[in-house]
């Protein structure tokens, strides 16, 4: 999106909840850019929040459909992010990756249903889970991903 700064990658404004290539989930309310709420951060001229949020959402679901198109495949992205994830257990780093992970009962879809979630990685994998705080809408697109994830998971076989 032009005029805003980009996030570094342990930023919340790149905690996006990619559900398996199918049903995508942002979560902006907890994300901040230099200590300032994205919901109060001034927003360019000419945008509304909304029209950002469908930006991003939007970006976020065609990054891996572009990055094939460019270079054939994505195994290179895979890589480096299996390399970072390595590097953090086996340094017990205490870094947080989204990664794929049974949701926490807090976040309401039952505990079978797994997503990419942020996790505390360390020397023993995922340590912690951490929840992140959503809004009704939010919630209501969660729950929503969740039982397609079960559908498709129910009706494979």
């Amino acid at each position: 999106m032009k005029g805003l700064p980009s996030a570094a990658p342990s930023s919340p404004l790149k905690m996006i909840i990619i559900i398996d290539g199918i049903v995508y989930f942002l979560e902006v309310p907890s994300a901040f850019i230099g200590g300032i709420a994205l919901t109060e951060f001034p927003i360019p001229q000419g945008a509304t929040l909304e029209q950002i949020q469908q930006e991003y959402a939007e970006l976020t679901r065609k990054r891996g459909y572009n990055i094939s198109e460019r270079k054939g495949n994505t195994s290179y992205g895979i890589s480096i992010a299996v390399c970072q994830l390595i590097d953090t257990i086996l340094r017990d780093e205490k870094q947080i990756f989204p990664v794929s992970a049974r949701a926490d009962s807090s976040y309401g879809v039952g505990t079978e249903v797994v997503f990419g979630l942020p996790c505390i990685i360390s020397s023993i994998g995922i340590e912690r889970q951490l929840v992140l705080p959503r809004n009704a809408e939010e919630q209501r697109l969660l729950e929503e991903s969740a039982t397609q994830l079960n559908l498709a998971y129910n009706s494979r076989g």
